[in-house]
């Protein structure tokens, strides 16, 4: 957000200077300026994570759809963290035990949906 505020600050700069100096363009100018800003900050803001924050969000709205994870993924950690199963590490989450994760990652679907059925 911080460099797409910045990046679109410069445009914005420059129109608004040049509507100053003219008072016939000033209303042209500020329309011309608030486009600037929006593009300028779009673009900017895209470039520097912009795209990470859209590709994270697609692809929680993939795994969610497809049904192979929850739409609220922090709470089913935090879960897992209360149940003693993982534990926070730093901003994210780890196994207790590693021959838990290994049995775990090893259970086909069928395996997996007939252990969370019995639970």
């Amino acid at each position: 957000m911080r460099a797409g505020v910045v990046g679109a600050a410069v445009p914005l700069l420059l129109v608004v200077i040049v509507s100053l100096l003219s008072a016939d363009l000033f209303r042209a100018g500020i329309e011309v300026a608030v486009s600037l800003l929006l593009l300028s900050f779009t673009i900017t803001a895209l470039y520097h994570g912009g795209m990470a924050c859209i590709r994270h969000v697609a692809l929680r709205v993939a795994l969610w759809d497809a049904g192979v994870a929850p739409w609220n993924y922090a709470a089913l950690l935090n879960d897992a963290s209360d149940l003693l199963l993982m534990r926070r590490v730093g901003g994210g989450f780890a196994f207790w035990h590693l021959q838990l994760r290994d049995f775990l990652a090893g259970l086909s679907k069928k395996e997996l949906r007939r252990l969370i059925d019995e639970a």
